[in-house]
């Protein structure tokens, strides 16, 4: 951090100063994630799809494994997209799909 700061001087007092990044223009961990709806969308498509892998399975896998796994990952990160996963959980939880 402190090179940083130094060429930042550096290139500020030869005039180059559209060459040093700012905070703004340096990536961050919330940009990086991903939306609600991608959570959402994921959380549904793998619930629906778990039930035709899982079959007779689907209840004992979803109450022991996927739902607490989910839970626990909301618990650990609280972001918009764990709040997505869970809700499309429930819905995928909730619809009723046909197998092939």
């Amino acid at each position: 951090m402190q090179q940083l700061r130094l060429l930042a001087l550096s290139l500020i007092s030869l005039g180059a100063t559209a060459a040093v990044p700012t905070s703004s223009s340096l990536p961050t961990q919330q940009a990086s994630r991903s939306s609600y709806q991608d959570g959402y969308n994921q959380g549904l498509a793998e619930t629906t799809s778990n039930k035709c892998l899982d079959g007779n399975n689907f209840e004992n896998n979803y109450a022991t494994y996927y739902r607490p796994r989910a839970e626990q990952n909301y618990q650990n990160d609280p972001s918009d997209y764990s709040q997505g996963y869970l809700d499309g959980q429930d819905a995928g939880y909730n619809t009723p799909v046909m197998c092939q």
